[in-house]
């Protein structure tokens, strides 16, 4: 069994330019799940954009939506976040891997592409799902941010690759 932590990255905690509310009640949870359960392998899952990344607003002279309202609009209208190397792409300091080694998987550094899983797209995949048939592992549980889009998808994705998926309600919103 792995966990698979979802994009807890700081523009998605309070404060962020794309701000899920209510997250950091999330990391107690999470924290919790990473003290005291077995899992073979740990994965953080990060949004990982380029400046002119195409779904940033900005970059398409269009208004910036919240993650609420992007639901009922046009997907690629998001607000500038997780930039490769910047403040609002690090992990949020609530989260305590406990002294644990984590794997790190970057998503959405195509410049032409978003990618709401952390399993990536069809045709530029991630290397998770290499990474968890190479340890035979066979059910993930997913967490993170936000159940809506990276965490649903990333528990989907799992399922259509062959694993068993558990999301964490309180460890996600």
């Amino acid at each position: 069994k792995a966990l698979i932590i979802v994009d807890v990255q700081n523009d998605f905690c309070e404060g962020g330019t794309l701000e899920v509310k209510g997250s950091s009640s999330i990391f107690p949870f999470i924290n919790q799940l990473i003290k005291f359960e077995d899992f073979e392998k740990i994965f953080i899952t990060k949004d990982w954009h380029p400046a002119h990344h195409s779904s940033f607003a900005v970059n398409r002279n269009m208004k910036p939506l919240s993650l609420q309202k992007i639901a009922m609009e046009i997907k690629n209208s998001l607000a500038v976040h997780c930039v490769q190397y910047t403040r609002g792409a690090e992990l949020c300091p609530l989260l305590d891997l406990e002294g644990k080694k984590a794997i790190e998987i970057k998503k959405g550094y195509i410049p032409t592409e978003e990618s709401y899983s952390g399993f990536g797209t069809e045709q530029n995949p991630t290397k998770l799902t290499r990474i968890l048939k190479r340890n035979n592992i066979s059910e993930v549980v997913v967490v993170g941010l936000a159940l809506d889009f990276c965490v649903g998808n990333t528990a989907i994705d799992a399922i259509k690759a062959g694993f068993k998926a558990t999301v964490i309600k309180e460890a996600t919103k």
